[in-house]
């Protein structure tokens, strides 16, 4: 956790640095010498602030696991258990509240609420239809078929 403010103060001391002088700071990289100093640290806080959510989402997955050892009994898992369904309900909660979210501009208006649940059901029919192993065939062969006629390098399938 140490690392974060140690992070933190690098990147105000490398803005201070940039705002504080008036020569160029980046010389031997190539593609920062094109950039104004402004758009440097705006480039230096993306790559910094997507460093830190990557280093956040990919830290559990190199931890040390809790390994059971000895043999596989009930008691021996219930944690594990506990911890899975803990994440499970995480994760079923932030999914509904970012449902709920998505769908506040249209509480208000019933109409809007129907019209969309109209929408939605069609758009999940009309995607199963198109992914049917089936139609993508079907619909390979009549494109095969309109484009056996067409000139050589033509393009389109008109």
């Amino acid at each position: 956790m140490q690392w974060r403010f140690y992070a933190f103060f690098s990147m105000l001391v490398l803005e201070s640095l940039v705002v504080t002088r008036p020569f160029h700071h980046f010389t031997r990289i190539p593609i920062l010498n094109t950039l104004l100093p402004f758009e440097q640290l705006a480039l230096a806080r993306k790559i910094f602030f997507t460093t830190f959510i990557a280093i956040s989402q990919l830290a559990p997955l190199f931890q040390q696991g809790r390994a059971i050892t000895g043999p596989l009994t009930a008691e021996a898992l219930d944690p594990q258990l506990d911890r899975m369904a803990t994440l499970l309900h995480r994760t079923d909660a932030e999914a509904s509240t970012v449902l709920t979210q998505e769908l506040l501009p249209f509480d208000a208006d019933p109409g809007m609420q129907k019209m969309l649940k109209k929408k939605l059901e069609e758009w999940i029919i009309e995607s199963r239809i198109r992914s049917a192993p089936e139609v993508r065939d079907a619909v390979g062969k009549v494109i095969q078929r309109r484009r056996a006629d067409a000139p050589t390098g033509a393009k389109g399938t008109k």
